[in-house]
């Protein structure tokens, strides 16, 4: 894992539910510049294609704790337990937010790379980074 005060990059190995023995070689990356998100990228099993998503830390988080029996996420973006306690399962949209795919991922690993993101922006710390009112005024100039 290569971590940094402002980044922790890791590599990791993802199993689609549906080909298991087609294993795929992916890059977690966080950024305290962005320190509400985890990116994840693979290259897709066409051998071609890298897949990119964006989504929220504390769904990993939140996916990591014992009470955690279902999925966790409100958006195209969830993940849940596996049957095994290894294990997290992934649900991401497909390319061009096309059908869900799963991906199975040690849960160890996860809790690794969560770990590491706390060590550059600890939980509830996240808002401090972010200059709300800026945001803001962006979007709006970016309406008028």
């Amino acid at each position: 894992m290569i971590t940094s005060k402002s980044d922790v990059i890791e590599g990791l190995t993802l199993w689609p539910a549906d080909a298991p023995d087609q294993p795929l070689m992916a890059v977690a990356t966080y950024r305290r510049e962005d320190p509400f998100a985890l990116r994840l990228v693979f290259l897709a099993r066409d051998g071609r294609t890298t897949c990119d998503y964006l989504f929220a830390r504390e769904l990993v988080a939140d996916a990591l704790l014992e009470e955690c029996t279902g999925p966790v996420g409100a958006g195209e973006v969830t993940v849940r337990p596996a049957d095994g306690p290894a294990w997290l399962v992934l649900s991401l949209p497909g390319p061009e937010l096309g059908e869900p795919f799963e991906l199975l991922a040690s849960r160890d690993r996860l809790a690794a790379i969560v770990e590491a993101t706390y060590q550059v922006v600890p939980p509830g710390r996240e808002r401090d980074l972010v200059d709300l009112d800026a945001l803001v005024a962006d979007l709006l100039g970016a309406i008028s």
